[in-house]
């Protein structure tokens, strides 16, 4: 999901320079704040987990108990996926 939210955020920024507005800069405290106040800003990811089989020796599988998604900001999937439409929006105010 990086590459994606990297990507996302350079057109959103490229965006906010064509209309005039400075780039978006150094994003985490604003986007962490926006998306907050502001839930329609990201779809939560509220199903899964980061829980998979790793075959380890032959016979052999572990399973890690990590990262269930849940509501709200949990391990397996951060905040959720940014709706880039809105965030260009909440970018533009």
């Amino acid at each position: 999901a990086s590459p994606l939210t990297a990507a996302g955020s350079a057109l959103v920024s490229q965006a906010l320079e064509n209309e005039g507005a400075a780039p978006l800069g150094f994003l985490n405290p604003w986007l962490y704040e926006t998306a907050k106040a502001h839930p329609r800003l990201v779809t939560d990811v509220v199903v899964g987990s980061t829980q998979y089989p790793v075959q380890y020796a032959q016979d052999s599988v572990n399973t890690p108990a990590c990262c269930q998604a849940g509501r709200g900001y949990d391990s397996a999937s951060g905040f959720g996926s940014l709706r880039y439409e809105e965030f260009l929006d909440r970018a533009l105010r």
